[in-house]
Formats: structure tokens, sequence, C-alpha cells
């Protein structure tokens, strides 16, 4: 089976300028080493997941920062393909449903998001996207190089794995909020990771007073089920989180509910 053949293709309408600014805020970010996007496309749908995993009111506030292409006065618009893999297409699709659900109509605050398509999301989520890496970057990103870069999969001694956790939906969508609201340079899977280091590196003293303080996460409803997800994370974290499985098992979940307890930013 071919990559191309794990994606789905979707039209984006777009003013050609926002893509230029994507590929510039890619080529920045790998530079400095703020992402672990492998390539402008891999950049793409993390800045689409993280959106369209949001809560319905933060990405509402979203979209009023950065509204879509349609309601922008004197802009022009053209298709642009992306491909994206289909539990991301899903997620957007499920989340445009429920902004048209809660926020379309005459009442709505803002534009009416009645005709709201996932071209409109995805352009809403790559104007945030950019946005956040020009304030990283003081204001104004450099122009992309005509050849874009591509940061190594892997090095030597950097190889990765997946780890899974498995946790109410509530859960993972708190944590989901929590780094879009830490305004943290670092992708979603990145700043998992730096917690899992973090929650590695204390001490056995400082990991028990962090668990007197926090619980492990439980349904909230009948409905708040239990989702498995997998981060892909560098080998040396997850060895690094062997030894104290021993003893806690759950120490994964017990990094993330920690990360989540104390709401701290990690850079």
């Amino acid at each position: 089976m071919t990559a191309h053949s794990r994606t789905r293709e979707t039209s984006v309408a777009a003013d050609p300028a926002l893509f230029d600014s994507v590929r510039a805020a890619y080529a920045w970010e790998v530079s400095h080493g703020r992402c672990d996007a492998t390539s402008t496309a891999d950049w793409i749908e993390t800045a689409i997941s993280r959106h369209a995993r949001l809560s319905v009111d933060k990405r509402r506030a979203v979209t009023l920062r950065f509204p879509p292409a349609r309601y922008v006065v004197g802009g022009t618009r053209r298709p642009h393909t992306v491909r994206l893999s289909p539990e991301t297409f899903e997620s957007v699709q499920a989340a445009n449903d429920a902004d048209r659900a809660r926020f379309a109509g005459p009442e709505a605050p803002g534009p009416d998001i009645a005709r709201h398509n996932p071209s409109d999301l995805i352009v809403t989520a790559l104007r945030a996207e950019v946005a956040r890496a020009e304030r990283a970057a003081g204001g104004t990103l450099p122009p992309a190089p005509s050849r874009l870069p591509r940061r190594a999969t892997s090095t030597s001694g950097k190889q990765r794995v997946s780890v899974a956790v498995s946790a109410p939906s509530s859960f993972h969508a708190a944590l989901v909020d929590l780094h879009a609201s830490s305004e943290s340079p670092l992708s979603y899977t990145a700043w998992i990771t730096a917690t899992l280091d973090a929650w590695a590196a204390m001490s056995d003293a400082e990991r028990a007073e962090a668990r007197a303080r926090f619980q492990l996460p439980a349904p909230r409803s009948r409905e708040d089920a239990r989702v498995r997800r997998s981060y892909r994370v560098p080998a040396s974290t997850r060895e690094a989180l062997r030894p104290i499985e021993r003893a806690h098992p759950q120490t994964i979940l017990e990094a993330l509910a920690w990360r989540l307890d104390t709401g701290l930013t990690l850079l």
C-alpha cells in the first residue's frame, strides 16, 4: 500500500499567499528546531489536526480571529489540494458538523457559518498556525527558500517508537486544549514527548509528591468512552520510562495527568 493510498485529497479554497506563508512557517520552524514535521504536508496535517481537536468554543474563538476566505473582503480564492490521513479528515468533518450545529444561524456571533465546509475550517487552521509561527519569529517570517528543508525522520540513536495512551475522550480533549492554549512552539506530539521526558527526569520522591496531587482520569459520563491514541516518541524517551513502569505500570498516563494538573508550558 502506498503512502498516497492511505491519504484523502481535499480541495481548499484559499488566497495563494496563504500557502506561501505556510511554506515560510514550515521552513522557519524546521531551521530553528521548533517542530517535528518532516515535510510541508506533515506540517499542514499537524496544524489542521490541532485545530479540529479543539473544543467548539475555542475553535470558534480562533475562527473569529482568523476567518476563512469567504469572509475576507476583496480576497481571492483558488483551489489547492491537500492530503490528509483518514483520521484527520474525519476529525475535520466532525469538527465542522459540531461548529455548524452550535453556531450557525442569525443568532450566532460573528460570521454565520451555516455554509461552513471543511475548506473553511482548514483555511482558519492554517492561518492560525502561520500566525503562531510569526509570533515565535518575532513578527515576520523570512520567505521560504526555493528548496524547502526536510527534517530527518530519524538519526543514529534517535529512532522513534509508538506509545499508546488509553483514557476517556474528555481527558484527551483536555490535553489538546491545554496544548493549544499554552501557545507552545512545539507540535502536539513533541509537547507530549517533552511531558514524558520531564516526568522521567523527576526523582522518585518528586513523582510521588505529584501523584498525591492528581487523580487518574475517569469517565465523566456514559458517553465519555475510553479512547486509545498512539504517539511517536524517541526511543530514548520510551526507554527512560521503562524502569518507572515496573513499579507504576500506568506511568505514561500519570505523566499526562500531571501535565494537565500543573498546566505548565513546556518549551
